[in-house]
């Protein structure tokens, strides 16, 4: 099954690469592939300092709670869960454990992402809205997880009729 979304995701990421070069060359006039001058003036001649420059942890501090807004609690207490239960996993099922765990999945999207954005001197917060969604994954299970716990903690006989366990 990965083998074919890999697959899937080459074939029509290539695509879309080969379109957008097309479309370049037609307005351009000549090939020419943008992001790729984009990274090298920003990244590997370091230009993008010309913009404003920020720490390296700013995206930790600033960026991610600035973008998370009102669903930073939900966040961290996934982020909090996800650490307890891999704490909790005994070493012999831990990497089968993670394998089928989609929210370790998923911050190991989000972590590489930040992190390496991080090493760019330049940031801002736009940077970071390709991992919105995902967070928004996160901690909307943190939220259907605590709705879950607080219909039981208000009606002992519910076996989460409103709410589905996840």
């Amino acid at each position: 099954m990965l083998h074919t979304l890999v697959g899937l995701c080459a074939t029509y990421g290539l695509i879309g690469v080969i379109l957008g070069c097309c479309i370049d060359r037609w307005f351009y006039g000549f090939w020419a592939i943008p992001f790729l001058g984009n990274i090298h003036f920003n990244v590997l001649l370091g230009h993008g300092s010309l913009y404003g420059t920020h720490p390296f942890l700013w995206y930790v501090y600033a960026g991610v709670p600035a973008i998370c807004g009102i669903m930073l609690p939900f966040f961290l207490l996934e982020l909090a869960m996800v650490k307890n239960v891999a704490s909790n996993v005994s070493p012999k099922d831990q990497s089968e454990s993670k394998c089928n765990n989609p929210q370790v999945t998923l911050l190991w999207i989000i972590a590489p992402y930040v992190v390496l954005h991080s090493f760019s001197e330049h940031k801002e917060f736009r940077f970071l809205l390709p991992v919105l969604p995902l967070i928004c994954i996160l901690a909307g299970r943190a939220m259907v997880r605590l709705a879950f716990v607080l219909e039981n903690a208000t009606n002992p006989g519910s076996i989460g009729g409103r709410c589905y366990k996840s």
